[in-house]
């Protein structure tokens, strides 16, 4: 019985060797790569908004000021993440039930009682953020969102390049005109 598992390993092996010498090719359909990729709307297709025409299709003044200067976006954007490390369980608490009190008075508003208790969990938290405490922070890290839509943490990509050459792909494949 020994020698049967032997053989088997033997023949295991000789298989994944010549596998690995021959190119794996994947086929990836328009399907596929519907999934992987993120709808962008191409700028020829009818939409609800048009901008420079109203709802009849009548043209309109634009809505920028004259003589203004568009704004210039960065090639990428950087925010923080922190954490406050000394966050009270009592804060985390309150949160909660400020949450769940906040709700019943959007379904409703002109109820005075619910009202004041929201009132009164506001002037609580604001009782915990004048606790020196409350005003420490740790960075955790800080994120870089690219124009062309990777981003990183503390400079670390969070997709890996291969996932990014195939969502790219996919956008040419999507791209091209259906046959």
């Amino acid at each position: 019985m020994r020698e049967s598992y032997g053989l088997i390993a033997a023949f295991c092996a000789f298989c994944s060797i010549s596998a690995a010498a021959q190119p794996l090719e994947v086929t990836i359909t328009r399907a596929d790569c519907s999934q992987l990729v993120r709808h962008l709307p191409d700028a020829d297709v009818s939409a609800d908004y048009q901008p420079g025409v109203d709802a009849r299709g009548k043209p309109v003044a634009p809505a920028d000021l004259y003589g203004a200067n568009p704004i210039e976006l960065p090639e990428t954007f950087t925010f923080l993440i922190e954490v406050n490390p000394l966050s009270t369980s009592e804060r985390r608490t309150l949160e909660s039930e400020r949450r769940i009190l906040a709700a019943r008075v959007a379904a409703a508003p002109d109820n005075a009682d619910l009202r004041a208790q929201l009132d009164a969990l506001d002037a609580e938290a604001a009782r915990l953020d004048g606790r020196p405490e409350s005003a420490t922070t740790l960075a955790v890290g800080e994120v870089t969102v690219n124009r062309d839509g990777r981003v990183t943490f503390n400079g670390q990509p969070l997709q890996n390049d291969k996932a990014w050459e195939l969502s790219e792909r996919c956008r040419e494949i999507l791209a091209a005109p259906t046959q």
